[in-house]
């Protein structure tokens, strides 16, 4: 799980809060991995302020947007030969994402 909490930089007032979580459960052996989950992700972004106009009027704003959903991942990790690993992990749903990874360790 993952906490964010930030100040953005704006014109006053802006904020966007974040929080995701990604459980899984899976498959674990001496040389693979493989397993399946789902990620949440639930994010608000505030944005206040104003903007001039002209004439000595502005423009006031106040906007929210607010959205959280879940997707579907799936997963792999394999060691290769002595020293090397590949991973990879795919999300579909409301949100996609894949996530690629080759290590090698001496």
């Amino acid at each position: 799980m993952q906490d964010l909490n930030a100040e953005t930089v704006g014109l006053e007032d802006d904020r966007v809060t974040a929080f995701t979580s990604t459980p899984r459960v899976g498959y674990h052996s001496e040389f693979v991995e493989a397993w399946v989950g789902g990620r949440y992700l639930s994010v608000r972004q505030d944005y206040a302020g104003s903007f001039p106009i002209g004439d000595g009027h502005t423009l006031d704003y106040d906007v929210t947007t607010d959205g959280a959903d879940w997707h579907f991942i799936a997963g792999m990790h394999a060691t290769l030969y002595d020293h090397w690993d590949i991973a990879v992990e795919g999300g579909v749903g409301d949100r996609n994402s894949v996530v690629f990874m080759v290590g090698h360790r001496w």
